[in-house]
């Protein structure tokens, strides 16, 4: 098994999953969302009070029986010019009283989907984050088999634009404005907004892309490439990476791994 497939889901227990969520935290309009209010929770409601600060970057691991109130919106509904393809619904967890003011993005692996990834955003939820695990255009490709050997010495990094800002960089893959990661979050942030104007989610969102300085992005596997370079040009909170493959093979016959 190569070091960028996924995890089989039985490879990582609760506990290992609570630890690195705790690790790794610590390290548009009312029709844009379906034109209705989301239905009821699937989980409890968590009360959520005034944002506070915390002068203790440390955090401890929440009891993880504490409930979060999570919701699943889906990407379509928060902008119809997104396309039926990567569908499935983002999931957003809303925190637990003392608010810190910060949110938890994390961006899935390849062949994986929000709801893959509960356990690590829910205790971040726990922990006073505002929380989404958003589907973005995760592609069935790895970067290192997408561009290497290739002739073209920009093409990871094209093609990681491309994904992100919709910007037609790369002839490797096809992803417009709508469907890129950043409007998908701008989108997301503006229908959570929209339907939960008492509950924050408007602090972290800007015109056309989010405010990245209140943001900690964590990623797994092509999610965890996807992190840094968003911090290669944003200011974030912090950058987590999961099992993060290489970006570029380098010629053949050449050993060498350049990371993102």
């Amino acid at each position: 098994m190569s070091y960028w497939t996924q995890f089989p889901r039985d490879r990582i227990n609760r506990r290992q999953l609570l630890t690195l969520g705790a690790l790794g935290a610590s390290a548009g309009f009312l029709a844009a969302c379906g034109g209705k209010n989301a239905g009821p929770s699937n989980q409890a409601t968590a009360v959520a009070s005034p944002i506070v600060t915390r002068s203790n970057p440390r955090l401890e691991v929440p009891d993880p029986k504490i409930q979060v109130r999570q919701e699943s919106i889906a990407p379509r509904d928060t902008d119809p010019a997104i396309d039926i393809q990567f569908a499935e619904p983002h999931i957003v967890f809303f925190p637990v009283a003392p608010v810190r003011g910060l949110m938890f993005l994390f961006l899935h692996a390849t062949g994986q989907v929000p709801d893959d990834y509960l356990l690590i955003s829910q205790q971040a939820a726990r922990n006073g984050y505002h929380a989404i695990n958003l589907r973005y255009a995760s592609m069935g490709f790895d970067f290192a088999t997408l561009c290497g050997p290739s002739p073209e010495p920009d093409c990871s990094e094209n093609a990681k634009i491309e994904q992100f800002t919709g910007a037609d960089r790369s002839d490797k893959l096809n992803v417009n404005r709508a469907n890129s990661t950043e409007n998908r979050l701008t989108k997301l942030l503006a229908c959570l907004q929209a339907r939960f104007p008492g509950d924050g989610w408007g602090a972290y969102a800007a015109r056309e892309t989010a405010k990245w300085q209140s943001i900690a992005i964590a990623g797994h596997s092509q999610g965890s490439v996807q992190a840094p370079f968003i911090a290669r040009d944003y200011s974030v909170a912090r950058v987590i990476m999961f099992s993060g493959p290489a970006a570029y093979l380098g010629p053949p016959g050449h050993h060498g791994v350049a990371f993102p």
